[in-house]
């Protein structure tokens, strides 16, 4: 198993992947972390998503198991297929029905496997999405397609709050708001913070108006000292906390990411409140409950404004470090 694991490692270093990495935990061979950042195109786009991975010694003729870490604790579903308990419903791993594990499987092929699971229109991983299409009668103002937020979406969805009536496409769409809405607060917003202030800084358990309260209150405070950069991994590491995997390489990535795409992601939140106004509750699919599913309200606007706000500490936290942000701390 170590020498097959090692192999893989190497393989999957060599590979490039511009939004997937894969690092073993400390020196145990058969305890990894993996760090899926989400896809353009997708309402996932630019979120951190870390996943626990532990080899079994029997491996590779034996699946591993994963586990999401990007959960909020476990109040969040963010898929279908991934559950609030960080559970991976993936028939490889042997958690859904489909094909199973062979020792000729990879890591690398997994970890691809778990990033489509983070599609465009993640409504359709549900099994039940075709009955429930077809259950409809009346054609969808979208169309065929459902896709990620644009003035089409937007529109369908004012029309849809408008009738007071919400047809199963347009609920498809309002479950990719929801996920797109909480993918920015958990795994794009809360991550950043974590990155910048450390643990301390943690605001996915605030409301919405404390987020950006706090947010606010982070980048008027003063700026931390490389000393203290120095202690926020090991603190995580004792808190438990979210980012604990965060490996230093990544926190480069993720960082100049954000920087990349925040005026967008900022942009886009104003679409999105078109659709989905401030203190509208997330809608319930027929497949999320209570305990397995993502509660609360929507603010954007909210979001957006946290995005905007935090663009120039991110700047100057990149601007500050050589060969990347982590050479700063």
């Amino acid at each position: 198993m170590i020498k097959r694991a090692t192999g893989e490692l190497r393989d999957f270093a060599k590979a490039g992947h511009a939004l997937i990495d894969l690092q073993m935990v400390d020196t145990n061979v058969d305890s990894m972390v993996a760090l899926i950042i989400g896809p353009e195109g997708t309402p996932y786009h630019g979120g951190a998503f870390v996943f626990v991975i532990s080899l079994p010694p029997t491996y590779p003729f034996a699946p591993p198991a994963m586990k999401l870490l990007t959960t909020n604790d476990g109040r969040t579903r963010f898929n279908p297929n991934l559950y609030s308990n960080g559970k991976v419903c993936l028939s490889y791993l042997g958690t859904f029905d489909g094909p199973s594990w062979t020792c000729g499987m990879k890591l690398e092929g997994l970890l691809m496997a778990v990033q489509s699971l983070l599609a465009e229109d993640p409504y359709h991983n549900e099994p039940k999405f075709e009955a429930c299409i077809l259950g409809h009668a009346s054609p969808s103002p979208l169309g065929d397609n459902c896709v990620s937020c644009n003035a089409k979406l937007v529109e369908a969805l004012r029309r849809s709050i408008t009738q007071g009536f919400v047809a199963p496409k347009e609920n498809c769409c309002f479950y990719t708001a929801k996920l797109r809405h909480e993918t920015l607060r958990i795994a794009v917003i809360d991550v950043v913070c974590q990155l910048l202030w450390g643990a301390r800084a943690a605001v996915a358990d605030l409301s919405l108006p404390e987020m950006e309260a706090k947010v606010l209150e982070l980048i008027r405070g003063p700026a931390p000292t490389a000393e203290e950069h120095a202690t926020f991994a090991a603190d995580a590491v004792r808190a438990g906390g979210l980012w604990r995997p965060m490996r230093c390489q990544w926190q480069d990535r993720v960082l100049r990411y954000f920087a990349s795409f925040a005026d967008a992601w900022a942009a886009e939140c104003m679409q999105w409140s078109a659709a989905a106004p401030r203190g509208m509750a997330f809608p319930m699919t027929a497949f999320e409950s209570p305990e397995n599913g993502a509660a609360g309200t929507f603010d954007f606007e909210a979001l957006g404004r946290c995005i905007a706000a935090l663009k120039a500490p991110v700047a100057a936290r990149i601007a500050a470090s050589s060969g990347g942000p982590c050479a700063a701390a």
